[in-house]
């Protein structure tokens, strides 16, 4: 079995899809507080609107950028 591990327990099959997510997407997590909550604003999917906005800009996407993309996936 492949599972992540965090402090040696297996990670949450969500927290571990969110991870994967952003993994491949190539973003880091400090951003993750903030696609959620534009996520949730927008009522848009937080997976999708992470990929949308990392294929713009991966190391440091605006506020900006992760609203106008959110509003733009609705």
């Amino acid at each position: 079995m492949n599972h992540l591990m965090l402090e040696g327990q297996p990670l949450r099959p969500d927290l571990q899809f969110c991870h994967n997510n952003l993994g491949l997407s190539g973003c880091h997590s400090s951003f993750l507080k903030k696609f959620r909550a534009a996520a949730q604003e927008h009522q848009v999917n937080l997976y999708r609107l992470i990929v949308e906005v990392s294929a713009v800009d991966q190391k440091a996407p605006s506020d900006e950028l992760i609203a106008k993309t959110a509003a733009a996936l609705k």
